[in-house]
């Protein structure tokens, strides 16, 4: 993980509450500013639809638009929309940090980006939202890329 995606990830546990991550605690203030452009929040609405409720400034400039409101499978992310989906699924139903390495050709160019998420519960501890940091990766070849997951 690069040092920003450590930094979020410790943030993210520095506001855990008995091992929760509650909405109430994931405000802007609460993290370093220098990763507030990286972050966005997805809203769940059942059964699996996630859409973009907030999205930092680098991440809009990322996509050439806003891309508040937009559900997560309107978003290109280098994998198969429902593929995209369901990691980010799998990541709200799981209650800790999870992490991938997304590497894509697009226009010939090897496209390489870090996401890190972490469920956010209401109240009563259920899961309706997910805090996500993602960073596109510059200079990040495939072979370095494939290397860093295990796959060379």
């Amino acid at each position: 993980m690069s040092p920003e995606a450590t930094r979020f990830a410790q943030a993210c546990l520095a506001l855990r509450n008995e091992g929760l991550l509650r909405k109430a605690a994931f405000r802007a203030e609460n993290l370093p500013v220098d990763l507030l452009p990286n972050v966005a929040i997805l809203d769940w609405a059942p059964p699996e639809n996630l859409r973009v409720r907030l999205a930092g400034t680098a991440l809009c400039t990322s996509y050439g638009r806003d891309i508040t409101g937009l559900d997560v499978l309107d978003l290109p992310s280098g994998l198969p929309p429902e593929h995209n989906r369901d990691a980010l699924m799998q990541a709200l139903r799981t209650p800790d940090l999870t992490a991938h390495l997304v590497s894509f050709q697009h226009g010939g160019m090897t496209v390489a980006y870090e996401r890190l998420a972490h469920p956010l519960v209401d109240t009563e501890g259920t899961a309706r939202w997910l805090a996500v940091w993602v960073k596109l990766r510059p200079g990040l070849t495939r072979t370095v890329f494939m290397g860093l997951v295990g796959e060379d």
